[in-house]
């Protein structure tokens, strides 16, 4: 078994950095989920916890509608198809929080506030909500993945003192 992970992580490396050679940037989104009472979605995959997301597909993603175009929709279509495929949660309001160059290739990450959300009655995908004390000792997807968590909380504590 760990010698399958391990081959399955040499070969995902190895074509992730073909793809990043002759494709060009990647571009990702990422979905906050924070509960009211401050915790967060995180899915699991086999190197470990992250943030629901995934890869803009530009053609895929744009909006049907070009009048009304938004300069986020491809971003958020893409949001909400991730988050759902991953999890099963309809995102129905996201909003821009911030942006994650890679500090190695050629890839960068949007993260996106989901400030509105249905959670489905069955639950779907490797899915877990955890408090910010619980994440710390979870393995996690690599440094821009923990930053993206940090900024998250952090981001739900400003939320919180603004409302109040």
């Amino acid at each position: 078994m760990v010698r399958v992970k391990i081959g399955l992580r040499i070969a995902r490396h190895l074509f992730n950095s073909w793809q990043r050679l002759w494709q060009g940037w990647t571009v990702g989104v990422f979905g906050v989920v924070i509960t009211e009472d401050k915790k967060i979605l995180l899915v699991r995959s086999l190197e470990g916890w992250g943030l629901p997301g995934g890869g803009v597909l530009f053609k895929k993603d744009q909006p049907c509608c070009p009048r009304r175009y938004h300069p986020w929709a491809g971003f958020l279509n893409t949001l909400a198809r991730e988050v759902k495929e991953e999890t099963g949660i309809l995102c129905l309001e996201s909003s821009f929080l911030k942006v994650f160059p890679s500090y190695l290739g050629k890839d960068i990450a949007f993260l996106f506030w989901v400030s509105d959300y249905r959670e489905p009655k069955i639950k779907k995908g490797k899915r877990e909500w955890f408090s910010q004390k619980e994440v710390e000792s979870l393995p996690i997807l690599g440094i821009r993945m923990k930053g993206m968590i940090d900024e998250a909380f952090e981001a739900s504590k400003a939320l919180k003192s603004k409302q109040h």
